[in-house]
């Protein structure tokens, strides 16, 4: 008969190689920051329903940054790192370059987090419930997102060429994938329905539309040569869904079954393979479709999260006006990185800044440490703003202005001067001195 110690032992052993083996998405809970960022969520949310008020398409974006995060290294924002000394930034990826867009709304979000909750929130989470509410303002579901997740200090441009799906993936190859990512095959054609919005360039659908005649509606497929010639405009737009483009409904699996799929890993869903059925039951059954998605979404965001102490909380050690300076100042300078669309989304907080409305803190850009360049404009512009800042405080300009009184014709005009403080005066202060 065994002694007491060792089934002690035993028993220690056994709790010890269940809690070694226990998922980490179990560490994820969605009361995570409850009490440590309770507004955390609204934050976000209204960061996420202002951009796509404006901009409707965003929501599409949003959905395929979070998925090609999760896909590449897990869901640990990864892609959103820049190059570095030590860092080849997913983001020059074959399937990001050029088509992944939403960086900038991330930032924005995580940047009003960070003034309530400095070094608290992901910028993975931050992502993961962007695409929740993403999803959710543009008519799709919504579901519970459980958070914990931690943010990596590596990139992977290998995992990232190597690991997404193709445009051009045949069936098998887009199960594989999705199975190698804890997905099955229906959840894989739920997550492929996102497609229901969002829009593609021509160069991932011209080889359909011209060169595959037994696969495609006719008709179809002149519709989209219209925009998309066969030796000319690479980068046009295209909706996914012709029919509701703007709209998250099941419309995309009624296109598929006309034979009006724009990619080919669309129309491979349903081609005579395993997926049909599927694809049958999501465009007779629209509730279904939702539920499934909803459900996909939350196993895609549990894809190897790094929990505990793995990991880093990025920080955000400026605000927005300061960054829309230096993002300025960057505009200048070719090739450090930065693209149009950020100076675009910042320009408002930079007339803010340069209008003298903010103050931006001086401080070291400590996110910006892989990226020396910008970090370098990041303090000149800073620098210069508050050296402006400094020199209009005691900024007079003396007005000389010829006066003469017609009560008085005896006496000369005669020149008088007056000094204004420009910082402290409008365009209409002449009026009152004349």
């Amino acid at each position: 008969m065994a002694s007491p110690n060792m089934i002690t032992t035993i028993f220690f052993l056994l709790v010890l190689f269940v809690t070694n083996n226990t998922p980490c998405e179990a560490q994820l809970s969605s009361t995570f920051y409850n009490a440590s960022c309770p507004n955390a969520l609204r934050t976000i949310r209204t960061t996420i329903r202002t951009t796509i008020s404006r901009e409707r398409r965003m929501a599409a974006s949003i959905l395929r940054l979070h998925f090609h995060d999760c896909f590449v290294q897990g869901c640990d924002a990864s892609i959103l790192l820049d190059d570095g000394p030590s860092i080849v930034s997913e983001k020059n990826a074959l399937p990001n370059k050029g088509s992944v867009r939403g960086y900038e709304v991330i930032e924005a979000a995580k940047s009003e987090v960070e003034q309530l909750c400095p070094g608290v929130v992901s910028c993975a989470d931050i992502l993961t419930v962007a695409a929740r509410d993403a999803s959710e303002m543009v008519g799709g579901p919504t579901w519970s997102v459980k958070l914990g997740r931690r943010d990596s200090t590596t990139a992977s441009l290998v995992l990232a060429e190597t690991g997404l799906p193709s445009f051009k993936a045949p069936l098998d190859s887009l199960i594989s994938t999705f199975s190698d990512n804890g997905l099955n095959a229906r959840d894989m054609v739920a997550l492929s329905g996102a497609h229901t919005i969002g829009q593609a360039q021509c160069f991932t659908f011209r080889d359909r539309i011209y060169n595959n005649g037994s696969d495609i509606d006719a008709g179809f497929a002149s519709t989209r040569r219209r925009r998309c010639l066969i030796n000319d405009g690479h980068e046009n737009l295209a909706a996914l869904d012709l029919v509701t483009p703007n709209s998250f409904d099941n419309n995309y699996f009624k296109n598929l079954i006309q034979k009006k799929g724009l990619l080919e890993s669309d129309q491979v869903l349903f081609s005579g393979g395993s997926t049909d059925s599927i694809v049958r039951e999501y465009s007779n059954n629209p509730s279904k479709f939702k539920s499934d998605f909803a459900a996909a979404m939350v196993k895609m965001s549990e894809i190897r999260p790094l929990t505990g102490q793995e990991g880093v909380i990025r920080r955000v050690e400026y605000d927005l006006d300061s960054k829309a300076l230096f993002l300025q100042l960057c505009a200048r300078h070719e090739g450090d990185g930065f693209s149009s669309s950020s100076k675009k989304w910042l320009s408002e907080g930079y007339r803010k800044v340069v209008g003298g409305l903010v103050n931006p803190k001086h401080k070291r850009f400590g996110v910006l440490e892989e990226h020396p360049v910008a970090q370098g404009h990041a303090q000149a512009a800073v620098e210069s703003h508050q050296t402006l800042k400094d020199n209009i405080k005691s900024l007079k300009k003396e007005f000389k202005i010829y006066r003469w009184n017609p009560d008085l014709p005896s006496q000369k005009p005669f020149l008088k001067s007056y000094f204004i403080d420009l910082s402290n005066c409008g365009p209409m202060v002449l009026n009152t001195i004349t």
